[in-house]
């Protein structure tokens, strides 16, 4: 059984205001993407690992990924979207039969998380990590509440998610061919697209995604 892991590391991460790319933010002295490479690696789930990152960058990743002692198999150049960085990584994958996509902006995935992942991916083929959200939401605009959601059935979804090999290859080719005319958020929406039901599991609260100053202060007391 052959696993990949795709470790999104591409984004600039403006929103942080560090002036570098996100995953190459340090917490204590470390770069972001090294905790989730670290944690996702020791699972020992994974044939190989493949680390998406901007381009321009990648003599700075290989610095940390050779003094943290870290196992990649390639760097590969991330695009201008998410899902453009997605699909350059996923055609860059060697033969395999499942493929985990992860944050590296969620530096305190568990190994229970990625155990329960592949567990469920044997069985459904698409499985992605949720969490109930527990207060009100609200849908405003120009400033002023429009609506109250029913939040009964919304979720907040967490990476990683987990794809059998052809599920995800059709997808994205589905989604290549009509992306002029679609908007996908989550690589789970690509398998949405074509019909496939995406099981979903529970997450974990510590399993958020920096984004924020806020939250990499968080990130820095955790740690």
């Amino acid at each position: 059984m052959r696993v990949s892991l795709l470790l999104l590391s591409a984004g600039r991460g403006r929103r942080l205001g560090k002036g570098a790319p996100k995953a190459l933010v340090k917490i204590k002295d470390k770069p972001l993407f090294c905790y989730s490479l670290e944690r996702l690696q020791d699972t020992r789930i994974f044939t190989n690992i493949y680390v998406v990152i901007p381009r321009g960058y990648k003599s700075a990743f290989h610095k940390y990924i050779n003094k943290y002692r870290l196992k990649v198999d390639s760097l590969i150049t991330g695009g201008r979207e998410r899902m453009d960085s997605v699909c350059r990584g996923f055609f860059s994958l060697d033969e395999c039969d499942y493929v985990f996509i992860h944050d590296s902006a969620r530096p305190f995935v568990s190994r229970e998380l990625v155990f329960r992942l592949y567990e469920s991916v044997l069985k459904y083929k698409a499985v992605i990590p949720v969490r109930k959200i527990p207060f009100t939401v609200k849908k405003c605009q120009y400033g002023f509440v429009k609506e109250t959601v029913d939040r009964n059935h919304l979720y907040e979804v967490q990476t990683p998610q987990a794809f059998s090999y052809p599920v995800l290859k059709s997808a994205i080719d589905n989604y290549l061919s009509k992306r002029d005319k679609i908007v996908v958020n989550d690589d789970a929406s690509f398998v949405e697209l074509i019909g496939k039901k995406v099981r979903v599991i529970p997450g974990e609260v510590l399993n958020f995604k920096i984004t924020f100053p806020e939250e990499l202060e968080l990130a820095e007391r955790l740690v």
